[in-house]
């Protein structure tokens, strides 16, 4: 569990959502946060849907080049 502290923003508060947990629930900036409250804790739900999968790896094009415009020329040596 991480402990952070309600920082000011305009006339609300926010709390800073880690990196880590952001990745590890798939939320992008910009997505609709849903917000509830159950008893005395405050439960956040994303509403938005993706239509896409995260990735974290490079896609290859077959000479571990990430992209195919700026791969390696082997010039001829005479």
């Amino acid at each position: 569990m991480k402990v952070g502290k309600l920082c000011t923003i305009g006339e609300c508060v926010g709390v800073v959502v880690p990196a880590q947990y952001r990745k590890q629930l798939g939320w992008l900036k910009g997505d609709q946060i849903a917000q509830e409250i159950l008893g005395n804790t405050i439960v956040l739900h994303n509403v938005t849907q993706h239509m896409m999968t995260l990735t974290t790896h490079r896609k290859a094009y077959g000479d571990g080049a990430a992209n195919p415009s700026r791969r390696i020329r082997e010039i001829p040596v005479h």
